[in-house]
């Protein structure tokens, strides 16, 4: 199971998962809270996709799969997670634990903010010590998890969608609703089971690419799957990307991931069957979006259903041509 619900720092509140939404018949306040930005424009958009989540939120899936609305990004995906929920839920805690001292992790934190997005010049001093206040509040509060790098680069993404509170909350959501927290290293990190699954989804998606970049060049999934997901593609300096690949785990959870490297591999196959080990790696590293444009990142990992129950379908179907009889204690 992804879901981490036993965590004692866990806010385990039902999320909704891929293709299926929690209905709504009303807008409750959290709705209400997120309604009104200043800006009518933004606002009739929103409203537009909160009347349309209320009386049928699987029609909003295709929003998140092309991308949603820049100015409306942030808000729905406080609707979608519910954290709205938490923040309203905790009036004044973040500001409490930003005024505690800083937690043993802090100047790693500041160290590693500082040169998270160097190419982007609106990741200014103002953003950057956003980014710290939420990952020192982050720190604090949850103290089984604390701090690990890449966390700086999901939540320097998240600041550029929504207030550093909102921000916060939203980041408390993913982890632990969403176990995100389980791909940085801590004792219940499934980063090697990550690497095992992408394997296997290489071999059915992607054979010769598979056999060209295990077998022929010795580049293995460790070496760029770590990195891509702790930072959500991120180490890239393609916030466009990152952004929307937060589009897509928020209605697909820890899968979305998988779907975008899968993608990434997909349409890399001709450059990378004819690539060596270096030239394998900087263009897994890179990500040149001349050759790898967002939109036909997100089209072809949208394309791919419900990889990791596939998986399970493929192992249970491995297991029964191991052992026939077994199918019986499979099913039960």
């Amino acid at each position: 199971m992804w879901i981490n619900s036993q965590h004692p720092a866990a806010y385990t509140k039902q999320v909704p998962t891929y293709r299926t939404f929690v209905p709504k018949s009303s807008c409750k306040p959290s709705c209400m809270s997120l309604l009104h930005s200043g800006n009518k424009e933004e606002d009739e958009l929103f409203g537009e996709f909160i009347n349309k989540w209320q009386k049928e939120s699987s029609e909003c899936i295709p929003l998140f799969e092309v991308g949603l609305p820049e100015m409306i990004r942030g808000r729905a995906w406080q609707i979608v997670t519910r954290s709205i929920e938490l923040l309203e839920q905790n009036t004044g805690e973040y500001n409490h634990l930003l005024a505690q001292e800083d937690s043993e992790h802090f100047q790693n934190i500041c160290m590693d903010t500082e040169r998270t997005l160097p190419n982007l010049p609106n990741f200014d001093t103002r953003r950057q010590q956003q980014v710290n206040n939420v990952l020192k509040a982050y720190s604090i509060k949850d103290t089984t998890m604390g701090y690990s790098q890449g966390m700086n680069y999901v939540v320097a993404a998240i600041t550029y969608t929504m207030p550093e509170e909102n921000a916060f909350w939203f980041l408390m959501r993913i982890m632990k609703g969403y176990s995100l927290e389980r791909i940085y290293p801590s004792s219940t990190c499934v980063m090697h089971e990550c690497f095992v699954k992408f394997d296997k989804l290489l071999q059915l998606y992607t054979p010769d690419v598979y056999k060209h970049l295990t077998m022929e060049i010795k580049v293995s999934p460790s070496l760029y799957l770590q990195q891509w997901f702790q930072t959500f593609f991120l180490y890239s300096q393609r916030l466009d990307l990152s952004l929307r690949v937060l589009d897509l785990f928020v209605i697909r959870k820890i899968e979305a991931l998988f779907c975008v490297s899968v993608a990434i591999i997909a349409l890399s196959e001709e450059t990378l069957l004819n690539a060596s080990f270096i030239e394998a790696i900087t263009h897994l590293k890179t990500l040149d979006e001349n050759l790898l444009p967002t939109d036909n990142i997100l089209d072809k990992a949208a394309s791919y259903p419900d990889l990791l129950n596939q998986l399970l379908e493929l192992d249970r179907q491995s297991q029964l041509l191991d052992d026939p009889d077994a199918e019986g204690c499979l099913i039960a």
